[in-house]
């Protein structure tokens, strides 16, 4: 077994519910998680998975370490990623399977069970949720969150920013806009266009987020992290 001092050490931004999911990858593959930082004050001083929350996420620029973030909101990811002036990491669960002739950009999260087939290309900061699969040519764009269980099917393409949620199924060739948002258990046999939220079998579009109609604006301190 490797020792504690031997793993590479990281830090998380982020203290939410997705921290403890990505702790749990990061220490089976080898890396250490010495501290979190979040701006919850609330937060401070409290561990989790036996790891301390130790301050706002401005102060991790101080550790010298590389980092990954745990939010699960896309927008937060991004605003996080921009704001913050760190090097990032990657964290692959020991029992997700990432093919050699896939390319994941910095900052990526694929967890347990998760299938990402030759012919991917990932963008920054993006999270394949457990048991989801990426099957061959796909391409999906900086800070997609994919939660647990999704299937794209090849050459679909997901556009930046855009949240799928837990066990949507994606036909072949399908085009996901940036922004968009899928509800849980969809099946999407159509394209759906950028900004617009989907949900149903098959799925139909069920609004526009007023909050995103257009480009979304990185304003930070407007979100905490979680």
């Amino acid at each position: 077994m490797v020792s504690e001092t031997a793993m590479r050490q990281i830090v998380l931004i982020g203290g939410g519910d997705h921290a403890s999911e990505i702790i749990g990858a990061a220490r089976l593959s080898g890396m250490s998680v010495t501290g979190i930082y979040d701006d919850d004050s609330n937060l401070w001083g409290q561990s989790i998975c036996d790891v301390l929350v130790k301050g706002p996420v401005d102060q991790a620029v101080h550790t010298g370490l590389p980092a990954v973030l745990s939010s699960a909101d896309p927008v937060h990811r991004r605003e996080l990623a921009e704001h913050l002036k760190l090097s990032w990491v990657t964290v692959i669960h020991p029992k997700a399977v990432v093919e050699r002739y896939a390319h994941l950009e910095l900052g990526c999260v694929v967890l347990d069970g998760a299938v990402v087939q030759p012919g991917v290309r990932m963008g920054a900061h993006v999270v394949v949720g457990a048991k989801s699969t990426v099957a061959h040519d796909c391409i999906l764009g900086d800070y997609v969150h994919m939660q647990p269980g999704v299937q794209l099917a090849g050459y679909v393409e997901v556009g930046e920013g855009a949240s799928l949620g837990g066990g949507a199924v994606v036909i072949p060739k399908v085009r996901i806009g940036r922004w968009s948002t899928i509800s849980v258990a969809s099946v999407l046999i159509h394209d759906v266009s950028d900004f617009t939220s989907v949900a149903g079998v098959p799925a139909k579009e069920i609004t526009v987020p007023t909050a995103i109609l257009s480009e979304p604006r990185l304003d930070y301190g407007r979100m905490q992290t979680g």
